[in-house]
């Protein structure tokens, strides 16, 4: 078995999004383009360009940075309603790439960016996730780096970073100096520092997790206000409720 944070959250969200998703095979049918996805992407995009193609802090200005976004932007205008929704969601990408611009470090030589990490935990179950940035630290700790293109979460759940963490950890055996979400909005971190009795913990609702994703037959539609972001909304239990 294979699990991500993204489908881990998912299954514990709705059982039956998971079935459609990931047993049944649905997604390629019905996925829809959100047009906060799309704004999401193209921002996570330009980020990795901007950081890994221009090398000197001298050159990492926001009007390349700016450049960037335009050209994924032509690229990917997936999900907009109308040219105003568009264009309300573009102003927002190039205030989070502006904010980028003036809060963050551009010096920065990141250790990695956006790449898929995999670890084997137990014989039978692999962890995996894209990690958008990992800094090493001058003491050769690292510092992991998730960013947010939506709005900080009043109750911000670790697990995701802490799965971050136990990949990473897995991957590269080095001490893990913090990981955090970056909001772009705000330019804040929201960072923890990750304690061994805390992996252990993650490690152990990792593994939970997977028995109950191995144990499930019925599959249970959860209905609440998630709902209406749902890809198979027009093919599920919720609708008719």
């Amino acid at each position: 078995m294979k699990l991500s944070p993204f489908k881990m959250n998912m299954f514990v969200q709705c059982r039956r999004r998971y079935k459609y998703h990931y047993v049944d095979n649905l997604i390629k049918r019905y996925k829809k383009d959100w047009p906060w996805l799309t704004m999401g992407q193209n921002v996570h995009d330009t980020l990795f360009l901007f950081l890994d193609k221009i090398k000197t802090p001298q050159e990492r200005t926001y009007e390349r940075a700016e450049a960037i976004l335009k050209m994924k932007w032509r690229a990917n205008r997936k999900g907009f309603k109308d040219r105003e929704q568009e264009r309300e969601f573009g102003l927002i990408a190039l205030g989070q790439i502006k904010r980028f611009i003036e809060t963050q470090n551009l010096d920065v030589k990141p250790f990695r960016l956006e790449q898929f990490h995999e670890a084997m935990i137990d014989p039978e179950l692999i962890l995996n996730g894209r990690i958008d940035r990992i800094d090493e630290l001058t003491d050769g700790s690292l510092h992991i780096i998730d960013y947010k293109t939506g709005e900080a979460s009043r109750g911000i759940d670790d697990f995701q970073l802490l799965v971050y963490s136990l990949l990473v950890i897995h991957n590269f055996s080095r001490p893990i100096a913090k990981v955090s979400n970056l909001y772009l909005d705000s330019g804040e971190f929201y960072s923890i520092s990750p304690d061994s009795t805390q992996l252990e913990i993650t490690a152990m609702k990792i593994r939970d997790i997977a028995q109950q994703i191995a144990s499930e037959t019925e599959f249970p539609v959860k209905i609440g206000p998630l709902c209406k972001y749902c890809d198979f909304m027009e093919i599920c239990d919720a609708q008719r409720s």
